[in-house]
């Protein structure tokens, strides 16, 4: 991602999520473990160069105070407020820059904001025995939400087409609205489902965790099973069938096991009922 394109996804998220400070999302999304996915108009799209009812105003970080707080929540859109940003998109001053220079470095960072449909920033790694992605930030701009913009960088990621494995499992923490959004996407925000992730990454505000597991890719077997390499590995895999079984029977174990002990339990207090009544049958009558 160039320079101008980070540029323009920090502010498209600042517009979706204002409560964000700028200082923050540079940091953020400049961290080594953090990916974005972008979608951009192509260049020959007529509306992109007269394109103002909605522009994105570039602000630079220094509009904003050392101790913001970085308020953190997730979504899938947000209102964008009206804004030329002709002055913000003015590149820093500099003696190497001529007029002519100066003016086109202005419309190429004007371009690229206006080629931005969206974009979805997240992490990746390995837990629970899992190939695992965060779906750490996601924003659409106001003209093209309900088009299906974050639909398709949310499948793109799930599918694996924007990393090197495929993932076994993703996460969100999603704010209130974004919540049915993801829901569509097979994301459940059971906290029990949901418990053995929250070690993970610390909570964002104001939202709720969310995670789906992703089922493994069935390759194309019409050429045979020995066609590619994926596909021999697919049918060499243990099946579906062989792993309920040993789910369930593992799962027997440990309700017999827990079945014992509170037989156990029981068989000790009814014990300890018969010593009880022997014992206050024994006691000698007083007279009244």
């Amino acid at each position: 991602m160039s320079a101008d394109q980070l540029d323009a996804v920090i502010a498209l998220y600042h517009h979706v999520l204002p409560s964000m400070t700028l200082r923050f999302l540079r940091t953020f999304l400049t961290k080594p473990d953090v990916r974005t996915l972008v979608l951009l108009l192509p260049e020959d799209v007529d509306s992109i160069a007269n394109d103002d009812d909605d522009s994105i105003e570039a602000v630079s970080d220094d509009d904003e105070e050392d101790g913001a707080e970085d308020d953190e929540a997730d979504g899938e859109d947000g209102d964008e407020d009206e804004a030329d940003g002709k002055d913000a998109l003015a590149p820093a001053a500099s003696d190497a820059l001529t007029p002519e220079e100066a003016a086109a470095r202005c419309e190429q960072r004007r371009l690229e904001r206006r080629r931005l449909a969206g974009a979805l920033s997240y992490e990746q790694g390995e837990h629970f025995g899992q190939h695992l992605v965060q779906v750490s930030l996601l924003g659409c701009r106001l003209r093209y939400q309900k088009l299906g913009v974050g639909s398709r960088l949310v499948g793109t990621l799930l599918k694996g087409e924007a990393t090197a494995e495929r993932p076994e499992a993703g996460i969100v923490w999603a704010d209130t609205g974004a919540i049915p959004f993801f829901r569509r996407h097979g994301f459940n925000d059971d906290p029990i489902l949901c418990s053995r992730y929250r070690e993970i990454v610390a909570p964002w505000a104001r939202s709720t965790l969310m995670s789906v597991q992703l089922a493994p890719p069935i390759p194309d077997l019409s050429a045979g099973a020995g066609a590619s390499a994926a596909a021999a590995a697919w049918v060499a895999a243990e099946p579906l069938g062989e792993q309920l079984a040993a789910w369930r029977h593992a799962r027997l174990l440990e309700y017999s096991r827990e079945l014992a002990l509170i037989e156990r339990f029981h068989s000790e207090v009814r014990s300890l009922r018969d010593k009880v009544r022997l014992m206050i049958a024994r006691w000698p009558s007083t007279p009244n």
